[in-house]
């Protein structure tokens, strides 16, 4: 990217080496929330302040496509350098290690340890409800009437219940791509928990575990398709109502804490193919079930507060903050 002189901005997350690591890392932990039903890896880039660079990159190359089908191909590169591929590539190869290479332990978590798994996640996202709600520039009644319509919409929503799909043909992986990927951009809807509703997710998980890369290659394409036409659009309303966008956002992570909750049976997940998830249930736990999750949700939140705060100082000095789209 080029700040306002035209000289290239500085990449918030340091340089050289350590701060490839860095955003490395950042795309792993994305990568690790997207495997799991109720959390999206967007809440978590939220977290780590590169949520809306993010978006901003993904919306450059919609804008290059674009220009390439109006037969423009030097604007479309134009746009392609607008990116800062020094944050974007190292954030994409972590999040693709990531779905590689824990698919399966991370089952094997929501499988055998639901409730302490769940606790974790449960504290991630009321800490990213914190951040994202430090975003919101100045907060209205109308405002907070809305995060309250959202999240109870929203808590509504999450707790549907689906039947697995037994084999998916062609249209349905492109589609469950397409409107896995627009889940995963917003804060709060979590694109594997959509998947689960729609009774892809067992599918979708034994496809990664297994490298069968025909039904990852067709959920791509959908994925890409849907990430062009979505984030262009989310970016603009950010731009547009970037307080009204903020706080909807925070409703749908307030929303998605339901599917988290880690009693009675952790997050709603499918063991195996042709088990039928039920709506997530809410019940209080018994006296020798509550420790483990609170710990967990406990730990959870001061380490992705601190993550926050850490990720914040590091763009300080740079002039680069979220919140700060580019125009189109």
């Amino acid at each position: 990217m080029r700040d306002g002189t035209g000289q290239a901005a500085q990449r918030p997350g340091g340089a050289g080496v350590l701060g490839w690591a860095g955003d490395g890392l950042r795309g792993f932990c994305i990568g690790v929330a997207d495997l799991v039903p109720g959390v999206s890896g967007s809440t978590v880039a939220v977290l780590l302040g590169v949520y809306e660079r993010l978006l901003a990159a993904v919306r450059s190359v919609a804008g290059a496509l674009a220009r390439l089908l109006r037969g423009d191909p030097r604007g479309a590169v134009r746009r392609l350098r607008r990116i800062d591929w020094a944050l974007v590539a190292p954030v994409a190869v972590g999040a693709a290690v990531a779905l590689a290479a824990l698919a399966r332990a991370v089952d094997w978590l929501l499988t055998n340890r639901p409730e302490p798994t769940a606790g974790a996640f449960w504290g991630l996202v009321c800490a990213a409800v914190l951040v994202a709600a430090g975003q919101v520039r100045a907060w209205r009644v109308s405002l907070g009437l809305l995060t309250v319509a959202v999240a109870t919409l929203g808590a509504w929503l999450f707790g549907l219940s689906a039947t697995p799909v037994a084999e998916p043909v062609t249209i349905v992986w492109l589609g469950a791509g397409a409107l896995g990927i627009c889940a995963m951009i917003l804060p709060g809807v979590s694109g594997a928990f959509v998947l689960l509703i729609i009774g892809l997710y067992a599918s979708f998980v034994d496809a990664l575990g297994n490298r069968d890369w025909a039904p990852i290659g067709l959920f791509a394409a959908g994925a890409l398709a849907g990430a062009l036409v979505f984030a262009s659009l989310l970016s603009r309303l950010l731009t547009r109502y970037h307080d009204a966008v903020m706080a909807t956002m925070v409703g749908l992570m307030l929303g998605s804490l339901r599917v988290l909750w880690p009693w009675p049976n952790g997050v709603g997940h499918l063991g195996g193919p042709g088990e039928v998830v039920s709506g997530t249930g809410l019940e209080w736990p018994d006296r020798d079930e509550v420790l483990w999750p609170v710990v967990c949700a406990v730990a959870a939140f001061a380490l992705a507060l601190a993550a926050s705060r850490s990720a914040n100082r590091a763009t300080a000095g740079t002039g680069r903050q979220d919140g700060l789209l580019e125009a189109p």
